[in-house]
């Protein structure tokens, strides 16, 4: 059954048969742009839930980031730019 308003939230980006370069600048990209929306999230939720009511709901985001290398290289082997 489809409700207007889903309890789960999910959205994806892919690309594939990119160099390795490029999947370890969007990863490392990735990994800082998700922990500032984490980082934030907390914030405004630690100071709503001290004038919350209380109840029975719970709210929980997260971020998942994959990042493969389809050969022997490793991206840990990349050398970064900066």
């Amino acid at each position: 059954m489809l409700s207007a308003d889903p309890a789960f939230f999910e959205r994806a980006v892919h690309y594939d048969n990119i160099s390795l370069e490029l999947a370890k600048k969007l990863n490392d990209i990735s990994r800082v742009e998700s922990m500032d929306l984490l980082v934030r999230l907390n914030r405004l939720a630690n100071e709503e839930v001290k004038a919350d009511k209380g109840g029975q709901a719970r709210w929980i985001t997260g971020v998942y980031i994959f990042t493969e290398a389809k050969s022997d290289m490793d991206l840990n082997d990349v050398e970064d730019d900066q």
